[in-house]
């Protein structure tokens, strides 16, 4: 499903009831959520500076979020990715000690993406996920990673070959798993994730958004930032503006 800037898609199928529902909003009203940000691959392994999500975090401090409520999982992309899993639930499990709280909030950009669904489909991340936000998720992968053999000296580039053996088992028979909340949002323009439609999962709220943002574009994305934070924070917005 592919839901463009300024149009909603909302499908629903409500049996009679014996008596009326309770408000929308209160049904959808969910406890705030610590926040990890996962970023993206690095071509030349490492991790990426928080600081380059500075928006975000702003975002999150204007809506009232504690330093320790929101944070980068900094990992080295070039481990193997069922590595990198295993120590995202690690850091999942430190952010639900220190916070008190009963599960995380994820917003993954790139390969993060596959990685975080990874780790709640079959690691330990699962059931500790409230929201996942997919950011320009190589999700169903990327045609560029048909050139992963040349980075030799990263194992994780491959995982995002599309079809091939990470994705085909991450992919299979269901996309969203759980009781987790699933939301993707990509650009029409994103060079890195080819093909765009790559990112949008089965299950989810698919958002392409008509603005032209470059893959890197949307960790200083300030538009990107607030419809996120609309979602964790208050009623979930089905439409990107701006």
């Amino acid at each position: 499903m592919l839901v463009s800037i300024g149009l909603m898609l909302v499908a629903s199928c409500v049996p009679p009831a014996p008596a009326p529902a309770p408000p929308r909003a209160a049904a959808q009203a969910e406890p705030r959520h610590p926040v990890i940000i996962v970023h993206g691959f690095q071509i030349f392994c490492g991790s990426e500076s928080a600081d380059v999500w500075q928006v975000w975090f702003d975002e999150a401090q204007r809506r009232g979020y504690r330093a320790d409520e929101i944070t980068m999982f900094d990992y080295d992309t070039c481990q193997p990715s069922v590595n990198v899993g295993a120590a995202l639930a690690n850091r999942i499990d430190e952010v639900l000690a220190a916070t008190g709280a009963p599960k995380v909030d994820l917003i993954a950009h790139s390969m993060g993406s596959i990685i975080s669904r990874s780790c709640i489909r079959s690691g330990g991340c699962a059931g500790k996920v409230g929201r996942f936000a997919s950011i320009a998720g190589a999700n169903h992968g990327t045609l560029w990673a048909n050139f992963c053999p040349l980075a030799f000296w990263s194992p994780s580039c491959g995982d995002m070959l599309p079809e091939g053996p990470y994705l085909a088992g991450l992919n299979a028979t269901d996309e969203t798993w759980g009781d987790t909340g699933y939301r993707t949002m990509v650009s029409w323009c994103d060079l890195t994730i080819v093909p765009f439609t790559s990112t949008a999962l089965d299950g989810a709220l698919n958002v392409v958004t008509d603005r032209c943002v470059s893959h890197t574009e949307w960790r200083s994305d300030q538009i990107g930032a607030t419809w996120v934070f609309d979602w964790f924070t208050g009623p979930a917005p089905s439409v990107l503006t701006g």
